[in-house]
């Protein structure tokens, strides 16, 4: 058990570095209306992950054990690593046509003590970190706790409960790539980024609303309907945080994506043990999904606002007006 533990430890430490180094391709390549887009699509290979590993590993144990599983999904984990890296090893291939759009000091490469604290000075900084809080948690408590929900409260077996919760999973690729798309359409006629963005996560806020009564639905296939609606909401809504946290700074893209992954895992981590004490001590699952409907709201006023200063930042370059502080901007 020991080893296994420390296993999944350093598993998780190598899937910590896929979105830092996922986001600085997407920044080097693409401008800021298209990367919402491109960060759903590679975001939604995690769902589509989760969809189909119960049909690969499960035929895999029953046949040759669970080792063998476990070695087959790690080879072939260590076969895309090795694909990552011939495909990514040139930076300049990767560097996208409008990149000279940036000047020197967005392109420039500062000490990592400098890059600290020109991201902390940023107050976009702080309320992305405020997104990360209440958009991640959501996320885990829908895929780690609903199996759960659907075998302790609805009945299921735990077979059922598990194959019952894939819609979820299919949700969460139809929100990551529709919530970058819709922003990728409304721009192309016309929108600004701010008002797109705004508009795409301000309706998806709004659709993980009725989520606060999944619990209280005597239809389970309703509740189901109804967090895949929010887990889709949600995914939309994080494909368009991870494109806004590219804009605090180009230069340092996987720095800022680290530290607020970092710190959305950890609130993810901290409230977990409480869902659990909450359930025990209640016996049912209400106030979870209350909190799971209303946090996004908070989230989406953090985004909002972040767009208000980065719109705000452009119009001081534009115009010469000296800034307050001193931060990149795509």
């Amino acid at each position: 058990p020991h080893a296994l533990a420390w296993t999944r430890r350093v598993l998780g430490l190598g899937e910590a570095f896929n979105w830092p180094c996922a986001l600085r391709v997407t920044a080097n390549m693409l401008p800021p209306e298209d990367r919402g887009l491109a960060n759903g699509i590679f975001t939604s290979g995690s769902a589509m992950g989760a969809f189909l590993a119960p049909f690969i590993i499960t035929p895999l144990a029953q046949a040759f054990g669970w080792r063998t599983a476990f070695f087959v999904i790690g080879a072939l984990g260590a076969f895309w690593v090795l694909l990552w890296w011939m495909a990514t090893r040139d930076p300049d291939a990767l560097r996208r046509i409008g990149t000279d759009d940036y000047g020197p000091e967005e392109r420039a490469r500062p000490s990592l003590v400098a890059e600290i604290t020109k991201m902390l000075r940023h107050p976009g900084f702080w309320l992305l970190l405020l997104v990360a809080c209440t958009i991640n948690p959501c996320t885990y408590v829908i895929a780690d706790w609903i199996p759960k929900y659907m075998h302790d409260q609805r009945g299921f077996g735990l077979v059922s409960a598990g194959l019952i919760s894939a819609p979820i999973f299919l949700g969460t690729d139809v929100g990551n790539i529709g919530g970058g798309g819709l922003v990728k359409y409304l721009t192309s006629r016309g929108w600004s980024l701010r008002r797109a963005r705004g508009t795409v996560v301000g309706i998806a806020s709004l659709l993980v609303l009725p989520a606060a009564g999944a619990s209280y639905t005597d239809s389970p296939y309703l509740c189901v309907a109804l967090l895949v609606i929010a887990m889709t909401a949600l995914a939309a809504i994080g494909a368009n945080y991870l494109a806004a946290l590219q804009d605090i700074s180009f230069a340092s893209v996987g720095l800022v994506a680290g530290f607020l992954g970092a710190f959305g895992n950890v609130v993810g981590a901290t409230v977990n043990p409480f869902i659990g004490q909450y359930v025990d001590r209640t016996g049912h699952y209400h106030l979870v999904f209350v909190v799971l409907a209303l946090f996004p709201l908070i989230g989406m006023s953090a985004l909002l606002a972040f767009d208000a200063i980065v719109v705000r930042r452009r119009l001081r370059q534009q115009t010469g007006e000296k800034e307050p502080y001193r931060a990149d901007s795509p």
